[in-house]
């Protein structure tokens, strides 16, 4: 996916918005337990150029609606606005050959 992306391993930061597996996380009850802050302060120690969600139930930690996925999106970590794509998490992408063509040309459109 990153070579298609045309990012080299070595330009990407992975992180997990959890702090242990979950197999299904109550996103609103951690957001409201403050993971979200959590989350904010992460991004913004880390200082990524963009932050690319897969899963879009996570909006929540940011006290975003997930019916607002599709729009353009910013998520502000300690006064630093950081642009935001929300894409459908990857075992979605992985069954639909509509979510990947959906996802890339969002994808696409945001990297321009």
């Amino acid at each position: 996916m990153l070579r298609a992306m045309g990012i080299a391993e070595h330009e990407v930061y992975f992180a997990s918005a959890l702090p242990a597996p979950m197999a299904m996380p109550e996103w609103d009850r951690l957001a409201a337990a403050g993971l979200g802050q959590v989350l904010r302060h992460h991004i913004a120690l880390a200082a990524p150029q963009r932050v690319l969600l897969c899963g879009r139930a996570q909006l929540a930690l940011f006290g975003i609606a997930p019916e607002q996925a599709r729009e353009p999106l910013s998520v502000d970590c300690n006064g630093s606005p950081h642009a935001l794509l929300a894409a459908p998490d990857l075992r979605n992408l992985a069954r639909s050959a509509v979510r990947r063509e959906n996802f890339w040309n969002r994808w696409l459109d945001w990297t321009r």
